[in-house]
């Protein structure tokens, strides 16, 4: 039998406390469950939205190590959704930025191709995934405030070939239609 899986995105209220709920509910109807799978949004949003901090907002995620042993505890896994993109005001922007591992700042409010809306219009910048040492720090900011929560794996979100990112007002070329 195949990996059963539940996507729960759990951005608004108390989100630790329904995402046990959900496991906890899967497991006492006898529904089987693999992994639980915590989408985006966990990182804190005010004052300044920090996307691509790989840091859980602590005011609605009072503990997520003890969330992630509770799903283990359930005999499930868990994988987390991390972006390419990073806000500024980050430390992690200011990091990759130092370094001139970033592609350039980029305006989503004209990126129509995610498949949802995105309400952040903070500044930011996709890392470049190309570069090993971009690679390595990036992955060190994973390791370091995700990986070690007890994560299993992550989900590499906005990926997607087709989704626009506009960089110092060029489009990409696979975005334009050629071949890459």
């Amino acid at each position: 039998m195949g990996i059963r899986f539940v996507h729960e995105s759990v951005t608004a209220g108390r989100p630790r406390k329904k995402l046990r709920s959900v496991i906890d509910g899967y497991r006492d109807r006898k529904i089987p469950l693999d992994v639980v799978v915590q989408d985006a949004d966990y990182w804190p949003q005010f004052p300044n939205n920090l996307w691509g901090s790989h840091i859980f907002d602590s005011s609605r995620y009072s503990d997520p190590k003890a969330m992630v042993e509770h799903i283990h505890q359930q005999d499930a896994h868990t994988i987390v959704s991390v972006w390419p993109r990073i806000n500024k005001g980050t430390d992690v922007y200011d990091s990759m930025d130092a370094k001139g591992f970033l592609l350039g700042l980029q305006d989503t409010r004209l990126n129509t191709n995610e498949g949802a809306g995105i309400k952040d219009e903070s500044p930011n910048a996709a890392y470049d995934p190309f570069n090993p040492e971009a690679r390595k720090l990036f992955w060190h900011f994973i390791n370091e405030r995700l990986f070690k929560l007890g994560f299993d794996g992550w989900w590499m979100d906005a990926s997607e070939p087709n989704g626009a990112m506009i960089f110092h007002g060029r489009i990409p070329r696979w975005e334009r239609g050629e071949d890459i």
